[in-house]
């Protein structure tokens, strides 16, 4: 792993995606060498 996941953007707006969501990147070398960015959006938590 080259780097772990962290979060690279917050939608406070809703400009370019959901308002409260997450959007999460990690970085990994695949078997030949090339370096590969893995990226996760995750909606806001919803309350109980």
């Amino acid at each position: 792993m080259v780097s772990l996941p962290h979060v690279i953007f917050h939608h406070s707006d809703g400009t370019l995606g959901p308002v409260g969501a997450d959007e999460w990147m990690a970085f990994i070398r695949d078997s030949e060498g090339n370096t590969v960015g893995l990226v996760s959006r995750h909606p806001p938590a919803v309350a109980p």
